[in-house]
């Protein structure tokens, strides 16, 4: 079940704790993932009541600047953990394609491959036409508008989804200087590659119903190869 109660827990709280310190081991002294280190005993349970109560509110994201001149649009260490743990909860209660295989428990890159693989070396007679897509700067160009009306289908818990609304519609803080965010989702972030699968779960599922096609997803790139017409499916591959 996709509630407050359901998401943020001790146990998530948790396993998005080791995870936030595990990405941020390496980030300079003034960052702010050491101060929520030290003061985690009292952090930890503040965060919780806080969630609980439904009045958590995400701070606008910093800009940094990397040595080599690429600049990064960065979450609070603290909101960085909430959005962890929305990122272990939804995959599930969006019910996300096994066909999009960037999603943990799905396969990932290896079992993309692998797919591939043997689709090439023994079902390639069976298949006539292959066609290969990538989305130019797709995290950029996804559309709030259509994104925040496919979520509010599948979003009923109305806290779960103010939080939502807010990872999409963010802000960005430079020098004082506040920038409303009006296209894309941000990169870098737990949840990116979770509402990244959702966006074209409408295309995933209109592919896997289908047993005309072979059809993988690996985010953006995906890998669709229809049957010569007449051919009978006769393998679980062609999905």
């Amino acid at each position: 079940m996709l509630d407050t109660q359901h998401v943020f827990t001790e146990a998530t709280l948790d396993t998005a704790y080791s995870w936030l310190c595990k990405q941020r081991r390496n980030f300079p002294a003034n960052a702010d993932i050491w101060h929520l280190r030290f003061h985690w005993h009292t952090i930890h349970s503040e965060l919780l009541q806080t969630l609980h109560k439904q009045d958590y509110t995400f701070l606008p994201l910093s800009v940094v600047t990397k040595a080599d001149g690429e600049t990064l649009h960065l979450w609070s260490s603290q909101d960085a953990l909430v959005l962890k743990m929305l990122a272990m909860a939804l995959p599930e209660a969006l019910a996300l394609s096994s066909l999009c295989t960037h999603i943990k428990g799905h396969g990932g890159l290896k079992a993309t491959v692998n797919d591939l693989r043997w689709m090439q070396n023994w079902a390639l007679p069976d298949y006539r036409y292959v066609m290969k897509t990538d989305v130019k700067g797709y995290y950029e160009s996804i559309d709030h508008t259509i994104l925040l009306k496919q979520l509010d289908k599948d979003i009923t818990d109305p806290f779960i989804w103010r939080l939502l609304v807010q990872f999409v519609k963010r802000s960005v803080e430079r020098g004082g200087t506040f920038k409303s965010i009006h296209c894309g989702i941000s990169r870098g972030c737990p949840l990116s590659p979770v509402i990244a699968a959702y966006y074209l779960k409408a295309l995933d599922e209109q592919m896997a119903g289908d047993t005309r096609y072979f059809y993988r997803r690996y985010m953006d790139d995906g890998v669709p190869r229809r049957r010569k017409e007449g051919h009978c499916p006769s393998c679980s591959y062609a999905a």
